[in-house]
């Protein structure tokens, strides 16, 4: 057990020049990224328009995932950091989830990043989950044709607060947040037998994914805004 923590950052440009910087960021950022102390791994992350995933690209929002030795030197990056600080000059709007790793399989990058914590609160019923993979190219057609039937799972699910889909390379190396009111609606959602859950096990079946993987966190704590998302709400679930 450890006390890692992982953050989330969204940001949102509304500009075109500063759409262009981030998209830039997506390669430059990387080396900056890679000095910072405390830091065990991290990824640039580009999104899809829309919720879930999306073959046409969303220009205005990008993400920055991290995995921190702690807390602390998380805070010390948000509050000091020269990258972060660009980051925000150009941003429109910027959200920040701190959480920490309940359970997991699978790796990124061939490596395995998150860390249980050994703090988790009982009665913070709020989760968060992060899914990874990397499409097989003979799998590509097969498994995009099945993403509108695993959306469809997401409607009428009361238990989401949001999800985004997010990735490093479009249409083969996608990723997917997701906040969620309880691990039961998480449940609801991968399990619906005439959408996710019946998609994933055929993608599981086929063996479609190059690499995959699939972690639960517990959120604990938020900062900034994004638009349409009631905090308040949410911050009802984190026990504070």
């Amino acid at each position: 057990m450890s006390t890692q923590i992982t953050t989330m950052t969204l940001f949102r440009f509304n500009k075109r020049s500063d759409k262009w910087w981030a998209f830039k960021m997506m390669r430059l950022a990387i080396p900056r990224l890679k000095e910072i102390k405390g830091c065990t791994f991290f990824k640039v992350l580009g999104s899809g328009a829309g919720e879930g995933f999306s073959i046409l690209p969303d220009f205005g929002t990008y993400g920055i995932l991290q995995v921190w030795d702690n807390e602390s030197v998380a805070n010390a990056f948000f509050k000091s950091a020269e990258i972060f600080k660009e980051y925000l000059h150009h941003s429109q709007e910027h959200w920040i989830t701190y959480a920490k790793n309940i359970s997991g399989r699978g790796t990124w990058s061939g490596v395995a990043p998150f860390e249980l914590n050994d703090t988790i609160d009982p009665k913070n019923k709020a989760m968060l989950v992060i899914t990874r993979a990397t499409v097989r190219f003979r799998s590509l057609l097969k498994f995009w044709s099945l993403v509108p039937m695993s959306q469809k799972s997401y409607l009428g699910n009361t238990g989401l607060f949001y999800t985004k889909g997010v990735g490093e390379i479009p249409i083969v190396e996608m990723a997917t947040y997701s906040l969620w009111q309880s691990e039961a609606d998480l449940i609801k959602f991968a399990r619906d037998p005439k959408g996710h859950g019946k998609s994933s096990k055929r993608a599981q079946h086929k063996d479609w994914f190059k690499e995959s993987l699939f972690s639960r966190f517990q959120p604990y704590r938020m900062e900034g805004t994004w638009a349409g998302l009631d905090f308040k709400k949410i911050q009802l679930h984190f026990n504070l």
